[in-house]
């Protein structure tokens, strides 16, 4: 669950649409290896565009 968790709150930081964020929730419920696996390389692969464009990624709050 906390592993859930983590990426949904990880991918509104990031903004990534919900439409992609929730088939990677559904992979780590059924699937958890493939799913984190999945979660962290679209989380690698947002990052790396960011960085690539110039843009730096959504700071986190601080609430």
């Amino acid at each position: 669950m906390l592993l859930g968790r983590w990426m949904y709150w990880e991918g509104r930081r990031l903004e990534i649409h919900p439409l992609v964020t929730s088939p990677r929730l559904v992979l780590t419920v059924l699937l958890s290896p493939i799913g984190l696996f999945a979660s962290l390389a679209l989380r690698a692969a947002r990052t790396a565009h960011a960085a690539g464009s110039g843009a730096t990624a959504p700071a986190a709050s601080a609430s």
